[in-house]
């Protein structure tokens, strides 16, 4: 029977033969009993091991945290977090690269910390990097705050500095030559007829929509919508994309961001290329062979052996950047392409663009 209110870590006990209680505090290896024939009243024995219980609660948490360095903290967080798995591959290359704390304990870690880490970046990261690196930081510092280990927040205290790194802009311009040397070169040497069909769908799907590769290969028969009525429109519905679990099995996921969720009208040159793809596909899934997934590392590596072989320069991304840059040249508003792209930021937009040869002759002979 419990005369007292049940606490954590203390066992009250009663002896029929004393007709008195004892309250015994169990943490750890640590037991400590309370008996109330050693005080003056049951109830002082009682707060005196509330307040036993309580200093063994504070010294070990204060043990926990003076043994959790940076790295056991980042470690945990990865193992708790529901992040994706690229996601987790991406913090744990800028926590190896860029962080350099891992032995640090956690709660030493302050402001100075972390500025220290991103000026030393400065020269050899982008604008975009070092804010990955801070969000990093800031990840582990949420998660810290969160199991209890810091109180306050020293990321608060940090200036994101700008990059000094000398950008070169890679080259992202693709003609229709290398597209088409590509897609018979990928039916040349596929072994795989049917296979190398899908992925020439994939490239003919992705040049006519800038649509990333991840969205148009979770494509399905569902997400196909021909005009039913003179007033509608034909359309893609992009609102999944195909990622990896932890074993890098192929799954599909929500879109990351609500602005990558997005109806994509359908071209006559589409309308085509899907009408006969679906025709041609025995199940739902559009990009789905013998009971896979066409993955975009599939099509990734297959495309990069043939670039090494044959010296061409090509990726699935290109396409994106090509759809973008036509846009552009063409006149076409920022905010329509955004949304084309499912971008959240127009900057990341404007980044995309590339002019080509003929634009830059244009401009010059206006001089």
């Amino acid at each position: 029977m419990a005369r007292f209110k049940k606490e954590k870590y203390i066992e009250q006990l009663y002896s029929d033969r004393s007709k008195k209680w004892s309250f015994r505090v169990h943490y750890g290896d640590i037991s400590k009993t309370f008996n109330e024939t050693n005080y003056a009243d049951v109830s002082v024995a009682y707060k005196m091991a509330i307040q036993y219980r309580n200093k063994l609660l504070a010294d070990g948490l204060k043990v926990l945290k003076c043994n959790r360095t940076v790295l056991d903290v980042f470690n945990e967080m990865e193992e708790f977090s529901t992040f994706s798995p690229s996601t987790k591959k991406k913090d744990l290359i800028y926590k190896d690269k860029y962080l350099k704390s891992d032995d640090v304990l956690i709660i030493d870690v302050n402001g100075a910390t972390i500025q220290e880490s991103l000026n030393k970046a400065v020269f050899d990261a982008s604008d975009d990097t070092l804010a990955r690196v801070l969000s990093t930081w800031r990840k582990i510092i949420d998660f810290a705050i969160l199991k209890g280990y810091i109180e306050s927040d020293p990321t608060k205290l940090v200036k994101l500095p700008s990059s000094k790194k000398i950008a070169i802009k890679k080259d992202v311009e693709v003609d229709d030559d290398t597209i088409s040397s590509i897609k018979n070169l990928l039916i040349k040497h596929k072994t795989n007829k049917e296979i190398a069909e899908l992925y020439n769908y994939a490239i003919d799907i992705i040049k006519l929509t800038g649509c990333r590769p991840s969205e148009i290969l979770a494509l399905s028969k569902k997400d196909i919508h021909f005009k039913a009525k003179k007033d509608d429109y034909d359309y893609l519905s992009i609102n999944k994309e195909l990622g990896e679990d932890e074993a890098n099995n192929a799954l599909i996921r929500n879109c990351k961001t609500k602005e990558s969720i997005r109806k994509i009208p359908i071209s006559h040159k589409l309308k085509a290329i899907i009408t006969k793809l679906i025709n041609e596909s025995e199940q739902d899934e559009l990009f789905f062979y013998d009971g896979a997934y066409i993955r975009t590392n599939d099509i990734g590596n297959k495309i990069n052996g043939i670039c090494k072989k044959y010296g061409l320069s090509f990726n699935l991304y290109m396409l994106r950047h090509r759809a973008t840059s036509i846009w552009f040249l063409n006149g076409i508003d920022l905010r329509t392409i955004d949304e084309l792209l499912g971008h959240k930021s127009k900057i990341m937009s404007v980044e995309y663009a590339r002019s080509n040869i003929e634009s830059k002759q244009r401009a010059v002979e206006m001089l």
